[in-house]
């Protein structure tokens, strides 16, 4: 699980620590623009990493550094098959090439080096007795690249703990019913999502149950969905309703933008219960959802990544706060555009301080928090 992530240069996100609890879901609460959205982005860029993606140019698409005269880092700290993992990627502005590349770039287990890197000069420690050298392109990440000995050593559980890093921000009106092929990885506003529910469902079709579960316990006249060929490579995904009377069929594009979202945390809870351990960032889950349905939603959410997995969303929700800890409640604030994000505190180091003193109700109305 991911124990501390570390950002400079990136938005508003300025020598930016961030310690988690290993083992416990966490909420992010800030005003807009406080850098929320930014901690998410810098997770789908590692999960990017870890999936294969090489290309700096690639992984900065959208998320350029905030100022080309200082280097961009990154790090992450991870607790993953019982072993502590650091990640660190540097990367610097090359006038001449207007691109960044790969200053540094190193992998410790246990705090023992996997490999290290200067800019284009890898060294792989294989053992005590034995280290690889070979050259890196400028422009391309390492750690994709490198052969790992075997499926238990340092790398290749590095590229599995960041490939099983979940982003979401969803934009249901982006959700459609038809599915081209199935797809094997979500998009973080999950506009493939029947795609993907497709390739998920086709891997590991016991998390059927599960998914259908949950959905019933939000909708109890749901009966049951269904693909529909319509073509020789394309399909729709359908969703039947029942009742004693009657029965109701239609495809998922027809969706209210909340039930969309309940479908797709239902496909992320039945994952946690397939594949160990997931870790997943969703940013607002409790957008398009009523008030009734949240408080349902994030204790199913929470419990589903209590034994395998790791939870933590960025919320302005009352209701989504309350399902947390105080210990659990990370706040971020910034004192004004031009400044950057100020450390993250937890509600109750806030409340240790003095700075926070009042209900969590009232200090969310008086934006204090």
């Amino acid at each position: 699980m991911i124990t501390r992530l570390f950002v400079n240069n990136f938005r508003c996100l300025d020598n930016f620590e961030l310690r988690l609890p290993p083992h416990s879901p966490a909420v992010i609460l800030g005003k807009n623009g406080v850098g929320k959205s930014s901690i998410g982005d810098l997770l789908k860029m590692l999960h990017s990493i870890g999936a294969g993606e090489t290309n700096v140019g690639n992984l900065l698409e959208g998320n350029e550094p905030a100022k080309k005269d200082k280097p961009f880092s990154l790090e992450i700290d991870m607790d993953f098959s019982e072993e502590k993992l650091s990640y660190r990627l540097s990367l610097e502005y090359l006038e001449r090439a207007d691109a960044w590349r790969v200053r540094e770039e190193s992998l410790t287990c246990d705090g023992v080096t996997a490999y290290s890197r200067d800019v284009k000069a890898v060294n792989v420690f294989r053992n005590q007795d034995y280290t690889s050298e070979f050259s890196m392109n400028w422009f391309s990440v390492a750690l994709p690249i490198i052969q790992e000995n075997d499926a238990a050593d340092a790398i290749a559980t590095m590229k599995n703990a960041l490939s099983s890093i979940v982003v979401l921000k969803p934009s249901p009106s982006l959700m459609v019913a038809e599915s081209p092929k199935p797809e094997y990885h979500l998009n973080a506003d999950a506009s493939n999502y029947s795609s993907w529910l497709a390739g998920f469902m086709a891997e590991s079709p016991y998390a059927y149950m599960d998914l259908v579960a949950y959905i019933k316990q939000v909708f109890p006249d749901f009966d049951h969905f269904a693909y529909e060929r319509i073509g020789p490579t394309s399909q729709r995904l359908w969703v039947t309703f029942q009742s004693e009377s009657q029965t109701s069929s239609l495809p998922f594009s027809c969706l209210s933008d909340g039930e969309k979202c309940q479908f797709l945390a239902a496909a992320i809870i039945a994952k946690t219960e397939v594949e160990c351990p997931v870790i997943c960032f969703w940013d607002e889950p409790d957008n398009y959802i009523t008030t009734s349905e949240i408080a349902y939603l994030l204790p199913a959410l929470c419990h589903a990544f209590s034994s395998c997995g790791q939870l933590l969303i960025a919320s302005h929700s009352r209701e989504a706060i309350l399902c947390f800890g105080e210990s659990e409640t990370y706040v971020l604030s910034r004192k004004s555009h031009l400044e950057a994000t100020m450390p993250p505190q937890t509600l109750d180091e806030l409340r240790k301080s003095g700075k926070l003193t009042g209900s969590l109700d009232q200090a969310l109305l008086d934006g204090e928090v």
